[in-house]
Order: C-alpha cells, then sequence, then structure tokens
C-alpha cells in the first residue's frame, strides 16, 4: 500500500493520528501531483487538494477525514505590498489548484474584479510584489504574521468551514476500509497534537501558535464541513472560472 500525503505541518499531524498501517505506507510529495499519481495507479490512497476533484471527478472521497479550516490558521498566506493596484499575484510555494481557483473566486466576489496569478521561484520580494504562499514557507521566521489567512477568506464567503484536503482513493473499497479504520479522529489528534506537532520539526513559535489554534482545524469532516464544500465546488461555475458542477463521488 502506498498513501500519498503533502508535505505540509497540517497533513503531517493528519499522518501522525492515522493507524499504523496507513502510516507505514505514508509517502510525501508535493500537492500538485498528488491525484495524478493517484489516478495513474501509483499511489492507494491520497489526500489531495480539494479543487483537484474538478480534474478528477472519478475518484472516491472519503466522508469521514479531511482537513478543514476557520479562522487564521492556514496552509496558505495572502502577502500584499502595501501600494499599487491589487490585481496581480505571485504563487510561491506547494501551490495547489485550490489557490489558483479559489484567490480568483475571493476576489470576483469580494472585491468584484480580476485577478492574474503567476507561479514564481525567485527570490521573495515583499517590498515590490503581492504573493500567495503555501506551505512552508509561511511559517519560516513568523512570517505568517504579516500576511492574511487564505483559509479564513474563503471561509468568510462560504459562512462555513473550508475544505483544504480530502481523501481519496481509486476504488470504493479503499474508503471504505479507510473509514472503518478511523474513531473519534479530532479527539485523538486533540489528545495527542503536542506529541505530534514536537515531532514536527518545526519552530517552537509556530508549535505554540497552532496549539493556541487547534479549534479553527478540523479533521472530521460533518454537514457543516460537507454543506460548505458542496457550495464552494459549485462557485468557480457561478462565477464562469469553469464549465461544469461536479458530483462528488463520497463514501
Amino acid at each position: 500500500m502506498k498513501f500519498g500525503i503533502p508535505q505540509n505541518i497540517f497533513a503531517a499531524i493528519f499522518a501522525f493520528s492515522l493507524p499504523d498501517k496507513y502510516q507505514a505506507a505514508i509517502s510525501g510529495m508535493s500537492s500538485a501531483v498528488i491525484a495524478k499519481e493517484l489516478s495513474d495507479g501509483k499511489l492507494d490512497l491520497a489526500l489531495i487538494p480539494s479543487c483537484d476533484l474538478f480534474t478528477h471527478k472519478e475518484l472516491f472521497i472519503s466522508k469521514k477525514a479531511a482537513i478543514s479550516f476557520d479562522g487564521e490558521l492556514s496552509n496558505s498566506y495572502l502577502y500584499f505590498n502595501g501600494g499599487g493596484a491589487i490585481d496581480s499575484f505571485f504563487m510561491r510555494g506547494d501551490v495547489t489548484s485550490n489557490d489558483i481557483i479559489l484567490s480568483k473566486l475571493i476576489f470576483q466576489e469580494k472585491l468584484k474584479k480580476e485577478i492574474t496569478v503567476t507561479l514564481d521561484t525567485g527570490e521573495l520580494d515583499l517590498e515590490n510584489k503581492n504573493y500567495i504562499i503555501a506551505g512552508g514557507e509561511n511559517f519560516e521566521d513568523d512570517l505568517y504574521k504579516s500576511g492574511l489567512s487564505f483559509s479564513d477568506q474563503v471561509a468568510d464567503m462560504l459562512d462555513a468551514p473550508y475544505v483544504n484536503y480530502l481523501v481519496a482513493a481509486k476504488t470504493k473499497e479503499a474508503i471504505e476500509d479507510f473509514n472503518k479504520s478511523l474513531s473519534a479522529l479530532d479527539k485523538k489528534i486533540e489528545d495527542n497534537i503536542g506529541k505530534y506537532l514536537d515531532s514536527s520539526g518545526f519552530d517552537a513559535s509556530v508549535v505554540s501558535m497552532i496549539k493556541s489554534k487547534l479549534n479553527q482545524l478540523y479533521f472530521e469532516l460533518t454537514e457543516n464541513e460537507i454543506n460548505g464544500f458542496e457550495e464552494m465546488i459549485r462557485m468557480p461555475f457561478y462565477q464562469g472560472v469553469l464549465k461544469d458542477i461536479i458530483e462528488v463521488n463520497f463514501v
């Protein structure tokens, strides 16, 4: 068995909480390739960016586990240079389809304007560029403190938690087996968060911040998260960003 997960601190917390047989199968990789690796049969299970379902509609999705946010805590942050028009952003880090699609929806919904996004691998230039940064770079030197939570913007737009990552498989049976292995995931993480974060390798200030905002982070899917997610995947159609509304194969 091979279980692909993105390489970020929230996915690591999720992985630490899994039963031993799934922990042993974990393989970290770029968020951008996980869904394709799963679709190509190179993975048995995967924690995929939720907007990857627009291009991988055939996948089966766990109705029990996910990574969702509702507040300042986030895997992605927006950074503004403080001058000029807000019409373009540079994207850095472990960029996902969520960052690309939902950033456009946020600005269409809130500011009634279109933005352009460009992938950036150069030197960080916060004085002259607007950024959307995904993943661990946000937590280096407490960079996130000068940013705006991407998750908070999405959750505010939906009036529901932002479902960032979902557990997916090519077969219904793989998801059924995974679901059966889980019990009280949020409580397990809450009871063991200190141990999980101490193993993460992140600075003490970041660990302390995540502990203090744990009530903004969810690993179980409830009706509230599912309703918010279903509204989220309809929005690109309503806004004219995508041509279709997808049906999710929840198990």
